[in-house]
């Protein structure tokens, strides 16, 4: 759901971009895609100021509920302090799909490598818990880029029972 006009890539980076979201998997593992974003995610993470993580005990609807909430309370506690904040999902997405289906990653071993070296490198994080997501903050320049909201009318949409649903607008977001 996010534009891409709020990431501020470069001209190169979104044909890039583009071209992941229509290459088969395989095909970029081959290409070793893979490795150069886990190269500048690690990057990302080493620049930052610092790092939240999240975690979690629970997989139900009600616990990711928590860790949204705990996400933007956060975020918006870097924000009141004047610092920039990004949520990094590709590490907890990655320790989901190894403990969900080991042998469904072509590079298990490498994958439970990663996963492991995050959870020593923040001895905090309880055993049994599940890192639910990693937001990095630090001190960043004003953002080049803005990215129009939608308005209320088009985003929310009421159902024939009155219930409220959000609209799909990823589509129609733009500059």
């Amino acid at each position: 759901g996010l534009s891409v006009g709020s990431l501020e890539l470069s001209g190169s980076e979104r044909v890039n971009l583009d071209a992941l979201r229509q290459a088969p998997q395989d095909r970029l593992a081959a290409m070793g895609a893979f490795q150069k974003m886990g190269a500048r995610a690690r990057r990302q993470i080493e620049s930052a100021s610092g790092v939240c993580v999240i975690t979690t005990a629970g997989t139900d609807p009600s616990a990711e509920v928590a860790v949204g909430r705990s996400m933007l309370r956060a975020w918006l506690a870097l924000t009141r302090r004047g610092l920039a904040a990004q949520p990094m999902a590709s590490l907890p997405a990655l320790e989901a799909a190894v403990e969900a289906n080991p042998g469904g990653l072509a590079e298990v071993d490498r994958a439970r490598a990663a996963t492991l070296a995050l959870r020593a490198a923040v001895p905090s994080i309880e055993k049994g818990s599940r890192i639910a997501l990693l937001l990095r903050f630090g001190w960043a320049a004003a953002p080049t880029a803005s990215v129009r909201r939608l308005p209320l009318e088009e985003s929310v949409a009421r159902s024939e029972s009155g219930m409220i649903q959000v609209a799909d607008a990823t589509e129609r977001a733009g500059p």
